[in-house]
């Protein structure tokens, strides 16, 4: 941890780059990563909002920028529900 123009840095475990640490509101410590989509501590999905978006026929990825968390994420929620793995989707070219 570092500090840049009186911010307290710490820098994301992917990429690297220094982020400003910001509090949530029970006052706990996080950082976000836009381009690696690092949110730590991770973020929560509601996993009936996933499966309301999946009954109406919609992709994982569009699921996933619905929600603003990462495919990988939505997957994880998902599985974990169905107690089962859920293969990635193919892009259709």
């Amino acid at each position: 941890m570092s500090n840049l123009n009186g911010k307290r840095m710490f820098p994301c475990p992917v990429c690297i780059s220094p982020h400003e640490i910001k509090l949530t509101k029970k006052g706990k410590p996080y950082i976000t990563c836009d381009p690696c989509g690092i949110q730590r501590p991770r973020a929560k999905v509601d996993v009936e909002a996933v499966r309301n978006l999946r009954s109406q026929g919609k992709s994982l990825r569009n699921i996933a920028m619905t929600l603003g968390v990462p495919i990988s994420r939505v997957r994880r929620a998902l599985a974990a529900a169905l107690s089962v793995s859920v293969p990635k989707e193919r892009r259709q070219s």
